[in-house]
């Protein structure tokens, strides 16, 4: 029994970790959004996303200076993305 706890235990562990380095954790999906290269509109995304009552675990950005948008990936947990991306 301590040995199957043990285990069981290690494998929940294991799961929160990242698959490799710089990845979101485990249960934690991308939420993608192509944004305006605006000012304040990153502000804009990041307080909507706040009011939604939802925490961003991690935020990749993909834009390149000549580019009038970008793509923004917004890593939340798994069961608020649906929403989030209907929300956006």
């Amino acid at each position: 029994a301590g040995l199957d706890d043990l285990l069981e235990r290690g494998n929940e562990g294991q799961a929160r970790v990242a698959h490799w380095p710089g990845a979101p954790p485990r249960g934690v999906v991308s939420v993608p959004v192509i944004m305006p290269d605006r000012p304040g509109a990153l502000a804009r995304l990041f307080s909507a996303v706040g009011k939604a009552g939802v925490n961003i675990e991690d935020v990749r950005i993909d834009h390149a200076p000549e580019q009038p948008r970008g793509l923004i990936e917004i890593f939340v947990d798994q069961q608020a993305a649906p929403g989030l991306s209907r929300l956006l």
